[in-house]
C-alpha cells in the first residue's frame, strides 16, 4: 500500500474525498507547469549538449559558453520542476528568474553574432562577387538576429510572468491544503 493509499484509508469520509477532489483541482495548474518546465529543460539539455559535442568539429568559445549556459538553465529547469511537483512555491520564482537567464543567454548570443562575428565583415567574400548580395546577405543576417532577441524577449517574458504569477497559487495550494492531503494528491498525480 502506498502512502497516498494509507492516508485515503485514514482519512475516507465523504467531507475528506471532497477535500481531496478540490485539492486535486488546484493541484492541476501546478503539475502542468511542471511538466512544461521539465520538458523545457530537457530542451535545453539537449540543444546545450549537442551544442558542446560540436566543439569535437573544431573550438569554439560562442559554443562553449552558449552549450554550458544552456546545460546549466536546463538543469536549473528540470530541478525547479521537481520542487514544483513537492509543492514548493519557491520554485516558480526560481523558474521565473530562469527564464530572464535564458534571455540573457539567447541575447547575449544573437549580439554577438551581430557586432563581433557577424556585419559587413563577415559577407566581404561574397561582397567582392557581388556587393548587393553581400549587402543583402548582411541585412538579412542582422534582421534574423534582431527578430531572435526580441522574439525571445517576448517569450521568456511571458514565461516568466506566468512562473511569477504561478507561485501565489502554489502558495494558496501550500497554505489551504492539509499535508496528508497534499501527499494523497502529488501521490496520485505522479
Amino acid at each position: 500500500m502506498t502512502e497516498a493509499q494509507a492516508d485515503i484509508a485514514g482519512h475516507g469520509g465523504p467531507a475528506e474525498q471532497q477535500q481531496i477532489a478540490a485539492a486535486a483541482q488546484l493541484y492541476g495548474p501546478l503539475k502542468r507547469s511542471a511538466g512544461f518546465a521539465a520538458l523545457s529543460g530537457g530542451t535545453m539539455l539537449f540543444f546545450g549538449l549537442i551544442t558542446l559535442l560540436s566543439l569535437a568539429f573544431g573550438f569554439d568559445p560562442v559554443s562553449l559558453v552558449l552549450g554550458a549556459a544552456l546545460c546549466v538553465c536546463g538543469s536549473i529547469e528540470r530541478g525547479a520542476a521537481a520542487r514544483i511537483r513537492a509543492g514548493d512555491p519557491a520554485a516558480f520564482t526560481r523558474l521565473g528568474w530562469n527564464q530572464w537567464a535564458v534571455f540573457v543567454v539567447i541575447a547575449g548570443y544573437a549580439l554577438v553574432q551581430l557586432y563581433v562575428i557577424g556585419g559587413a565583415a563577415a559577407y566581404a567574400e561574397l561582397s567582392a562577387v557581388d556587393p548587393n548580395m553581400g549587402a543583402l546577405a548582411a541585412q538579412m543576417s542582422d534582421t534574423m538576429y534582431t527578430a531572435v532577441i526580441l522574439l525571445s524577449f517576448l517569450f521568456q517574458g511571458l514565461m516568466a510572468r506566468m512562473y511569477f504569477r504561478r507561485r501565489a497559487l502554489a502558495e494558496r495550494y501550500r497554505d489551504e491544503v492539509p499535508e496528508w492531503i497534499r501527499r494523497v494528491v502529488q501521490g496520485l498525480a505522479v
